[in-house]
């Protein structure tokens, strides 16, 4: 098994957001430069959330700012947050993931909501977006040794094991 395909099942301390973004480029982008944001409706995001297998909702009420779900499976888990923009239509402004889980949990749960909200991107520490392919990328260079410096990168080469 090579390195970067180790890596993807080793458990990491999860502590990323996932975001709507623009429609996807070739390049990682700061969250702070960017200008068109994919607008979804909170309702829309809570059902695809929902949809992940094995996923399951711990708050639901009138107030998006308040749901929760948790995703476990054999000592794995992922918690979801959730927040709104405000921009007093209800939009998705992004989720927090939280938990003890393998980098390809994250993306297979990553690539489930893409299928119906496909402008989401993953955000780090550093502010930094990564659509999965340049995720995938950014971690795989960072498997061989070739950090850019991505609080991504930092957290999932850390050994969790």
């Amino acid at each position: 098994m090579s390195r970067a395909a180790e890596l993807q099942h080793r458990l990491i301390d999860l502590n990323v957001s996932l975001v709507p973004g623009p429609p996807f480029g070739d390049a990682v982008i700061n969250s702070q430069d960017l200008g068109e944001i994919a607008r979804y409706p909170a309702d829309r995001v809570s059902a695809s959330i929902r949809g992940w297998p094995g996923m399951r909702e711990l708050s639901r009420s009138s107030d998006p700012w308040k749901w929760k779900w948790r995703w476990e499976e054999s000592g794995r888990a992922i918690r979801v947050d959730f927040t709104l923009f405000d921009d007093g239509q209800r939009s998705w402004g992004g989720s927090d993931l939280s938990g003890q889980c393998r980098v390809s949990d994250v993306m297979s749960f990553w690539r489930h909501l893409l299928q119906d909200l496909p402008h989401i991107w993953l955000h780090d520490a550093n502010c930094w977006m990564y659509t999965p392919d340049l995720f995938v990328s950014a971690f795989d260079s960072g498997a061989k040794g070739r950090s850019k410096g991505s609080a991504v990168q930092e957290m999932l080469l850390e050994d969790q094991c």
